[in-house]
């Protein structure tokens, strides 16, 4: 994640970082790869990875350590939501091919209203 090791050192080395906060703001947590999720639930699931067992080390790191649980948290329910999400949108996508059929038929009973009208005009005029 944030391609950085995961070792201590490149961990202490990050959170120096000028833009460190403003990379987990702007974290495009939806691009996160199958891999990665993996990755991040092995450290997660881990007894000694909680924000109160990380403070003992680092107060910054413990802030980090709870924000990669809520990431994980959104990652979970996210795979979760993903089939209902995608049943949405697959209605969603048939609600509006309904919509599109009816204007076309509206649309086309318009314009044999129209040519009908007109050949009537055209017939009472001969």
């Amino acid at each position: 994640m944030l391609d950085v090791h995961c070792r201590w050192e490149d961990a202490k080395l990050m959170l120096m970082r000028d833009n460190f906060f403003s990379d987990l703001v702007y974290f495009d947590k939806s691009q996160l790869s199958p891999a990665a999720i993996s990755r991040l639930a092995e450290y997660c699931n881990s007894p000694a990875f909680t924000p109160d067992a990380v403070s003992q080390s680092s107060v910054a790191a413990a802030r980090v350590c709870q924000w990669l649980q809520a990431l994980h948290s959104y990652a979970q329910k996210h795979s979760e939501l993903q089939p209902v999400m995608e049943w949405l949108n697959s209605v969603e996508l048939q609600r509006k091919q309904v919509l599109l059929t009816d204007c076309f038929f509206n649309l086309t009973a318009a314009v044999l209203h129209l040519q009908q009208s007109t050949s009537l005009t055209s017939s009472a005029e001969i």
